[in-house]
């Protein structure tokens, strides 16, 4: 049996990003389980496509290709 629930906008759109292909209430119900260890990819992934995400991933890989390293020894 189906139940109708408000949610604010802002909480609307987080939801719709983390449920991917998945019903609504399957990430509510993916998202009340208890926490397990998730590889940094898997989190990722469950956020959707971003594109300014992508963007600012690749600014920063431009940068870290532009930095000169040097071994420290301490």
């Amino acid at each position: 049996m189906a139940k109708v629930i408000a949610v604010s906008d802002d909480a609307y759109e987080k939801l719709k990003r983390i449920k991917g292909s998945d019903s609504f209430s399957k990430a509510i119900i993916r998202l009340m389980e208890p926490k397990k260890r998730r590889t940094l990819l898997e989190i990722v992934e469950s956020w959707g496509p971003d594109e300014e995400f992508a963007r600012k991933i690749e600014e920063a890989h431009a940068q870290v290709r532009k930095m000169k390293f040097r071994r420290v020894e301490l």
